[in-house]
């Protein structure tokens, strides 16, 4: 049984088709320096990476790209919004290939969530932004890593709240888990601009529903 098939056995609709788009979108937006807590949006929260940014003169050009995805040119240091990381051609042929490179696919899915499925979510460019009806998409590699990471929270959230809803303690305590080295893992590559993030990662490891199911319920079920 999926995911979205063990939500609905409990009562609860889930929108796999979403889990990426809801938690991932930077397209034609830079988010504030002061950013919102992790707790109310999680789309805001990603540090790195923003479509249109202009590609600054003088940095450093990579002598050999393997991808036509990769562009050669990198973020200046220093700036509030961008890292050091690459930036990619979000429109290029290849830009599935690059993003499967980037996939932490070492790391466990619930059952009835795959790393294919999500590296198609996080290389499907936002409608309309790429030529001949928009101007075309860059984003950093910092940024899709953030993407591809954030992308199995909401998975993981539902079946947190599956195995609580079914009395499944060890499964919930294993969601949890999974929930909270994710958490530290978009940390550790500068993915929060703040420690809102930590009560939640706290609350998940602990096994404890309210944020979780809150974090659900702000980012992860159908928009009606």
């Amino acid at each position: 049984m999926n995911t979205e098939e063990r939500l609905q056995a409990a009562g609860r609709k889930v929108d796999a088709s979403g889990f990426a788009e809801r938690s991932t979108e930077l397209a034609g937006q830079i988010a504030n320096t002061q950013r919102r807590s992790f707790l109310g949006s999680r789309k805001r929260m990603i540090a790195v990476g923003a479509a249109g940014m202009i590609l600054v003169p003088g940095v450093a050009v990579a002598a050999t790209l393997h991808f036509t995805a990769e562009t050669g040119h990198y973020g200046p240091p220093g700036l509030t919004e961008s890292d050091t990381s690459e930036f990619i051609n979000m429109c290029a042929p290849d830009i599935r290939a690059f993003v499967a490179t980037l996939a932490p696919t070492s790391r466990p899915l619930p059952a009835g969530t795959t790393w294919p499925e999500l590296i198609d979510q996080v290389a499907t460019p936002a409608p309309g932004d790429c030529p001949p009806s928009g101007p075309g998409e860059i984003q950093q590699v910092t940024g899709l890593r953030v993407r591809l990471l954030m992308a199995t929270t909401c998975p993981w959230d539902a079946t947190f709240l599956h195995a609580d809803d079914t009395g499944d303690a060890a499964g919930r305590t294993y969601a949890g888990k999974q929930l909270a080295s994710t958490y530290d893992a978009i940390n550790a590559i500068g993915g929060y601009g703040d420690d809102n993030w930590k009560p939640l990662r706290d609350a998940a490891a602990a096994g404890s529903r309210p944020l979780v199911e809150r974090d659900y319920r702000a980012n992860c079920e159908p928009t009606q």
